[in-house]
Parts: structure tokens; C-alpha cells; sequence
């Protein structure tokens, strides 16, 4: 089993750090799988910081576990924001040249499941990929 932890602040500057945070959990996939991943979490965490903390001070704690082929990530936060899920994950219209909107549409698409829960304190999502 590998683990990883980290807390970062919630600025944009600090998704730099994630593709380093992730690098022991996905090291032995391709650089493909690699970079997907690394773009699912870097939206979420953008999401985080729009959305949650809508810009103010705050941080966002990371941890990955990667047990056998199962990749397990979880991202908690004390952001007010609350994310209202959909009842389904569309992507928008390219057509559009939508500016934003495409964040949880690339969570759905690389990640097998993932799940969102808010709660007093804040928020705590968790990824969760089949490696292969």
C-alpha cells in the first residue's frame, strides 16, 4: 500500500504541487493515465476554490491511498460553498466556448466512481480509479 498526504493553500498557484502529491500513487501508470488523473483532481480543486471558497483563505487537504490497482483519493475542505449535485453530469456545449463548466464533467469521465458529501465543517469528496 502507498499513501500520501498533503495540505495545500487554496490558490491556484498551490495546484502546482499536485501532480508531485499524486506522482508515488500513479508512478508505474502511463503518462496518459498519468495526466488524467492529475486534470480530474487539478478541476475538482478549482471547483474548490471558485466555488467553495469563492476566492477567500482557506485550504484543502489531500490524501491518496493506492492499494493494489485501487486508487483512492480524498480532498476535504472548510469552504461554506456546498456543491449541489446534478442528476446527471453533461458536458457543456463546445459549441458555446464555454469559459468553465467542463470540471465535473472530467471528474465523471476519468474517475470510476466518486462520491460528495457536505457537512458542518466543510466538504470531503473521494476519487476512486481502478488502475490497471
Amino acid at each position: 500500500m502507498i499513501e500520501n498526504n498533503q495540505e495545500i493553500e487554496a490558490t491556484f498557484e498551490a495546484l502546482e504541487q499536485l501532480p508531485h502529491f499524486l506522482a508515488p500513487c500513479i508512478q508505474d501508470q502511463s503518462d496518459d493515465t498519468q495526466g488524467q488523473l492529475v486534470l480530474a483532481l487539478h478541476e475538482l480543486c478549482v471547483n474548490i476554490i471558485q466555488h467553495g471558497y469563492q476566492f477567500q483563505t482557506g485550504t484543502i487537504d489531500l490524501y491518496a491511498k493506492r492499494d493494489g490497482k485501487q486508487l483512492v483519493i480524498n480532498i476535504t475542505d472548510t469552504a461554506q460553498g456546498r456543491y449541489n449535485p446534478p442528476d446527471a453530469i453533461i458536458p457543456p456545449n463546445p459549441e458555446d466556448l464555454p469559459e468553465s463548466g467542463w470540471g465535473m464533467y472530467i471528474v465523471d469521465q476519468v474517475m470510476d466512481e466518486w462520491y460528495y458529501q457536505g457537512h458542518p465543517k466543510g466538504n470531503q469528496w473521494t476519487l476512486i480509479k481502478q488502475l490497471r
